[in-house]
């Protein structure tokens, strides 16, 4: 069977990877990638990687799940809860919340800040040793 290395996902910038491993890997085996959706399960990846990056993705809660098999309509409709599915697939839950505006406009304040800071080091250091050479 096919797992997800992790077992919640909780992310501030919206970008991740998700990543499984299965059982008995072989070489030619592949897995099925998918996203919960408001009425079914929605296909995102199918291959044989180990991973798939995730970005763009507003503040909310997702749901994953990786599966052995390509799941039929059938059971594209079903609940994660049912017997079906939890014999093919494993979840995964995401929370993506991202930084609130206070944080960004303090990251922004600290970084423009740094810049200054180094911005004048520099033109002072600059200015000295124009200044010295003139004089000599």
């Amino acid at each position: 069977m096919v797992v997800f290395n992790q077992n919640q996902i909780i992310n501030k910038t919206g970008y991740f990877t998700l990543k499984w491993k299965q059982d008995e890997p072989s070489s030619h085996s592949e897995v099925y990638l998918y996203l919960k959706t408001q009425s079914s399960w929605k296909s995102l990846y199918k291959g044989s990687n180990s991973s798939y990056s995730i970005s763009g993705l507003l503040d909310g809660q997702y749901e994953y799940a990786i599966c052995e098999k390509e799941l039929s309509e059938s059971l594209a409709y079903l609940n994660n809860n049912s017997y079906e599915l939890n014999q093919l697939c494993s979840f995964l839950k995401v929370d993506i919340k991202h930084y609130n505006s206070n944080q960004t406009l303090g990251f922004l304040s600290i970084g423009l800040f740094l810049f200054s800071t180094i911005l004048l080091t520099i033109l002072y250091s600059t200015l000295s040793k124009s200044l010295e050479s003139k004089k000599a």
